[in-house]
């Protein structure tokens, strides 16, 4: 075996499951190894079959497969009802006969036309669906069948390119929870910073980038720093205390003051368990950031008139609620000051409020849920 590195050849296969597009060249190097044509992964899902994976050799083959010949693909058919066990290397003659072939356009057409010898095949379960996939070694139509040695090599090579197979779906599907997490985030104004199990940065969302200027920054080992110093302690303790095993429960915030007149945002950090982490062995930290004092131009009129105000006395409600004394509220609706505070006052004995923040308080609920 010494003039393949299988080291480096394994090496690939791991890097290809973090890099799809790495694939047809790990497929290749493991097929040069043991003596193949070319190499192809295919799932027996009916439903995922049309779409293999081939390292360049079987490129053309692999394009004709997909076209229309994986309706009659025999192997897979066979190898459906044949009941493939995982981890094991089998070859045609394990489970189709001469005479089999014989006559099947699949071997008569389809692989004489793409010279496609000997088949080794190596059985693997599906993480994604639970289904049988395989790792399909083919030798060229003029080679001899598999020798001794290269069935070997297929014995220590094909268990790490489908391991490096499940870690590909693995990291797919947590990409796309982490996608479909980010997406949900944003529709509730949050943004969201990852950290991981030692507080660096794994990913920052876009809105979290934007929540960022003039508040934060990543330094040169991906870890978050206040703009205004004096608030670095206060974030520190803050990451720290969501990484300790005793807090795994509790989420804990604050509010970051910013540099340049910028609003303070709200952050919160909610510690992560280990198997939704995924970034380092001990967990990690969700940064959910959020502009509690962001101007909103949602009018919120419809809820306060369900409450029993009319539509005047909605329009004061929520103006002053946000903040606007009854004088401004009067500019802004044309109004006179007189009239402004006369809705508000029908407006307090509607609602059965007492004060102007139990007002405030009101409106603060009701505009958050017309942001989510």
């Amino acid at each position: 075996m010494s003039e393949f590195d299988l080291g480096l050849i394994i090496d690939g296969c791991y890097a290809a499951a973090l890099d799809q597009r790495l694939w047809p060249d790990a497929l290749a190097a493991v097929s040069r190894a043991s003596g193949a044509r070319g190499s192809v992964i295919v799932s027996l899902n009916p439903l995922r079959t049309p779409s293999p994976i081939a390292s360049d050799g079987l490129a053309e083959a692999n394009a004709d497969y997909q076209a229309r010949w994986w309706q009659f693909d025999t192997r897979v058919a066979k190898a459906r009802s044949f009941g493939l066990r995982p981890g094991h290397v089998l070859f045609d003659r394990h489970f189709l006969t001469p005479d089999e072939k014989r006559g099947d356009p699949f071997f008569e057409d389809f692989s004489v036309r793409h010279r496609l010898g000997e088949l080794a095949a190596f059985a693997a379960v599906d993480p994604i669906d639970g289904c049988t996939f395989t790792l399909s070694m083919f030798r060229d139509a003029r080679s001899d069948l598999y020798s001794e040695r290269e069935v070997k090599r297929i014995e220590v090579l094909a268990p790490h390119v489908v391991r490096a197979v499940g870690l590909a779906a693995a990291l797919g599907q947590a990409h796309r929870h982490s996608e479909e997490l980010e997406r949900g985030l944003e529709r509730m104004r949050f943004g969201a910073i990852l950290l991981d199990g030692q507080g660096c940065v794994r990913h920052v969302s876009h809105l979290a980038e934007r929540l960022m200027e003039g508040r934060l920054r990543l330094d040169a080992d991906r870890r978050t720093r206040t703009v205004v110093c004096c608030e670095q302690a206060r974030l520190d303790d803050l990451i720290a205390a969501a990484l300790k095993p005793a807090s795994r429960n509790d989420g804990a915030s604050l509010l970051l003051h910013s540099a340049g007149g910028r609003r303070p945002v709200f952050i919160e950090a909610v510690p992560l368990p280990i198997d939704v982490a995924r970034a380092a062995p001990n967990g990690g930290v969700l940064l959910m950031l959020r502009d509690l004092f962001a101007p909103t131009s949602e009018t919120i009129c419809p809820q306060l008139e369900q409450l029993g105000l009319s539509p005047a006395e909605a329009r004061v409600a929520m103006l002053v609620g946000r903040g606007h004394a009854p004088r401004q509220v009067a500019k802004m609706l044309g109004i006179t000051e007189g009239t402004a505070r006369v809705h508000l006052r029908a407006c307090f004995s509607k609602l059965d409020l007492v004060r102007q923040s139990e007002l405030a308080i009101l409106v603060t609920r009701l505009d958050d849920c017309a942001r989510f």
